[in-house]
Order: C-alpha cells, then sequence, then structure tokens
C-alpha cells in the first residue's frame, strides 16, 4: 500500500467503504476506528486533518474497516467500551455493554445507602460492567459476587476488575444463576443485580447482524418468551436477600408488565418500573418484604 493518505482522506475512504457494506452508522463507526487505531483524539484530528499517515497505521485502520464491513461490532475490533465514564476489556467472550445498561446501575447507584456496609451480587455478569461500574462509583465499603455460567467471561470479567482497581472487593463465581454463590450468602445480601439473557429465542434471529452472529447467544437468549431468567431470579432472591434487601433488573422494552407481574407474586414489595432516556421500560426494581 502507497503512503498516499491524509488523516481526513483517510477517514473519508474509511466511510465510503462502511456505507457501501449497508453499515448504518458508517461515519460514526469509521471515525471511532480512526481515532482508536491511530490514538487519537477527536480534537487532535479536527485541528491535523491534513497530515499524512503512516503506511503501517492505514494499513491497520483499512483492516479493521474491513472486519466492521464484514459486520464485526467496532467494540470488538478495538477491543473495549466505554461504560459509566469507566472503560471495559470487551471481546467476542462477553456482550458489549450498553447505554441502556447505564440506567440499572444508576438506579442500585441512587438507591445506595452511605451509611453501611452493603453486600451485593451481580448474576449474568459478562464483562461484570454492572459490578465492577458499583464497586468503582460506590462507597468504598461495597463487597460483590459476580456470578456466570461461562468461564470465558468471568476471564473478561476478572482482567476487567484488575484494571480497575476493584478486584479486592469482588468474588467472581462461576455457575447458573443463584447456583454459583456460596451458600454463606443465602439471607445476606442487601442487593441483588441482573441483567439477565432476555430476548425471545424466535426473535434472535431479527436481531442486527453484528448482534446476532458476533455476540453470544447465551448472553442474549431468554427463552421462548425472553423471561425464563426473570422467573428463576424472582423465584428465589427472596431466599438471598436480607430483610428489606432490594432486588434490581434491566428488562427488555416490552416487558415491563410481565416482570412487574412476576414480582407481585414473589415476596416482594415497592415494586417500580423504570425507564429510559426514550421513556421505554428498562429497569424492574422491587424491595423484599420486612
Amino acid at each position: 500500500m502507497e503512503n498516499k493518505y491524509c488523516l481526513g482522506e483517510l477517514l473519508s475512504h474509511g466511510t465510503f467503504l462502511l456505507k457501501e457494506a449497508g453499515i448504518a452508522e458508517a461515519a460514526e463507526d469509521a471515525r471511532y476506528l480512526l481515532l482508536d487505531a491511530l490514538k487519537l483524539d477527536l480534537g487532535t484530528f479536527l485541528t491535523h486533518r491534513e497530515e499524512p499517515v503512516g503506511k503501517e497505521d492505514a494499513a491497520r485502520y483499512l483492516e479493521w474497516i474491513q472486519k466492521r464491513a464484514n459486520g464485526c461490532p467496532a467494540q470488538y475490533i478495538t477491543g473495549t467500551q466505554d461504560f459509566m465514564g469507566l472503560t471495559f476489556c470487551v471481546d467476542p467472550r462477553v456482550l458489549i455493554p450498553r447505554m441502556d445498561t447505564e440506567v440499572l446501575v444508576e438506579a442500585v447507584l441512587t438507591w445506595m445507602p452511605r451509611s453501611r456496609k452493603l453486600l451485593g451480587a451481580d448474576l449474568c455478569t459478562g464483562s461484570g460492567c454492572i459490578a465492577i461500574s458499583l464497586l468503582s462509583l460506590g462507597p468504598s465499603d461495597v463487597r460483590m459476587y459476580a456470578a456466570d455460567l461461562s468461564k470465558d467471561a468471568l476471564n473478561v470479567a476478572a482482567e476487567n476488575a484488575r484494571r480497575l482497581g476493584v478486584s479486592e472487593r469482588l468474588t467472581l463465581c462461576q455457575g447458573d444463576l443463584f447456583d454459583a454463590l456460596p451458600s454463606k450468602c443465602l439471607g445476606t445480601l442487601d442487593y441483588i443485580v441482573s441483567n439477565p439473557p432476555y430476548i425471545p429465542t424466535r426473535e434472535i434471529s431479527d436481531l442486527d447482524r453484528n448482534v446476532r452472529e458476533y455476540e453470544p447467544n447465551m448472553a442474549l437468549d431468554g427463552g421462548a418468551d425472553g423471561l425464563d431468567f426473570y422467573r428463576e431470579i424472582i423465584k428465589e432472591a427472596s431466599m438471598w436477600l436480607v430483610s428489606g434487601g432490594m432486588l434490581f433488573l434491566e428488562i427488555g422494552c416490552e416487558q415491563g408488565a410481565a416482570v412487574q407481574s412476576l414480582l407481585q407474586t414473589a415476596d416482594m414489595t415497592e415494586i417500580q418500573i423504570l425507564q429510559d432516556l426514550e421513556h421505554r421500560d428498562r429497569v424492574a426494581v422491587a424491595r423484599k418484604l420486612r
């Protein structure tokens, strides 16, 4: 490849290739990949658009563009995703953290009392973004368990915990939901939080290609009606929570009424359905009856 691109031209070429491949957010993805591939901030790019790009840098960027054109999510290409102001490592072993899930984390942070030590559990932790964000942004004496069925996902979570400095307060557990937690946690958890798989099985094939073909199916498939994990979590939550303990669940935007009904049949009170920035149902909150 000849060294023939300046920064602005390289971005334009990358954007063109992604548009030709039918990528919906071609301009945004092309710029995101360019800044990461060349280790630039946006201000530097804007003031140096005419600067030439080295052969190796241009080749790396165009290789990344080709991967994105083939459907690979940009976050798996760069290996990172920002969430709650923190940067997490991500790869195809884990679901990419979404902005919608920040509503869940913010709900827990808003509730967290600062006057006592807290013990929590994050079920279906994946990259660990929820638990690690709570430990990073919440009170310094919070401790958590984070559980996942996937050992690969827990390896990613462990790396994120190490990089973000919360490993000493986070215990990772492999297993299926509550089965992963040590029995000593029964009746001791101040809160349980989870973003479980909630896509109905029949809808998996209709998801965007970059989700359907690249993100782990285990983290997406919520069973026939998308509610399998909610049934299991809600059925057992009260056994693990202290009196008055809290349950926080991310939900699909059309699942508010169904999850609320499940909570009403359990040992739960003060049930709320919170909405995201687009006014869609996004988080279910409930308190264990005292």
